[in-house]
């Protein structure tokens, strides 16, 4: 019986180290790290961005490298992607020559709406300012954002966002603006207002 007995013991205790040696060799196995040799970084993937600049008006934005932009002039760009689609439109607008004083509330509102007509070629489906909020980019730039839309509230056809910085010059008393929208002869698309959001986050102004 005795034998018996230290025979169960061996074996008990043995099948215990069995267990504790595998339970040490799965967490190994489980919780390896890779290691880095001394004086070397982990590669990280970063997405590549091209950088738009109008020292002029003194603004910059960025976006992906699958996206490009095209300089009309000094006051107007726009960013296109490989098929030539229009992403985004910007333009600087001012008030200059005008002899009626308008607050650049007002003047932003009114800009836009005139920019949407000439697109459009109407002033009916251009009348309606929504959705008024502000916005701040991730570099702590701060304006408006909003839409537009036809004199006909249901009618579905939601232009924008639009997108509107106050870039004026208080020296000179000229009310400007930066206006970076969705081409007016588009109307709403969730992703693309997505994709001008992610554009406009970027915007630095000097």
């Amino acid at each position: 019986m005795t034998n018996n007995k230290g025979t169960k013991f061996l074996i008990s205790l043995l099948v215990v180290i069995i267990i504790i040696l595998a339970a040490f060799l799965f967490r190994d196995k489980f919780s390896k790290k890779e290691v880095v040799p001394e004086g070397s970084v982990l590669e990280t993937k970063v997405a590549e961005k091209e950088v738009f600049t109008n020292e002029k008006y003194g603004f910059s934005l960025s976006f992906k490298s699958s996206l490009s932009a095209k300089k009309l002039s000094d006051r107007q760009f726009s960013i296109i992607n490989g098929g030539e689609e229009v992403v985004l439109e910007g333009v600087v607008l001012d008030n200059a020559g005008e002899s009626e004083l308008q607050s650049y509330e007002e003047f932003v509102l009114d800009s836009s709406r005139l920019l949407c007509a000439e697109q459009l070629e109407s002033e009916s489906k251009c009348l309606l300012i929504e959705d008024i909020s502000s916005f701040t980019s991730s570099a702590g730039v701060t304006g408006e954002i909003f839409y537009i839309r036809g004199i006909e509230p249901n009618s579905g056809d939601l232009r924008g966002p639009v997108f509107a910085f106050n870039v004026s010059d208080e020296s000179s008393g000229t009310v400007s603006a930066l206006l970076i929208f969705s081409p007016f002869n588009q109307t709403f698309s969730q992703g693309r207002d997505g994709l001008v959001r992610e554009i406009v986050d970027t915007v630095e102004i000097d």
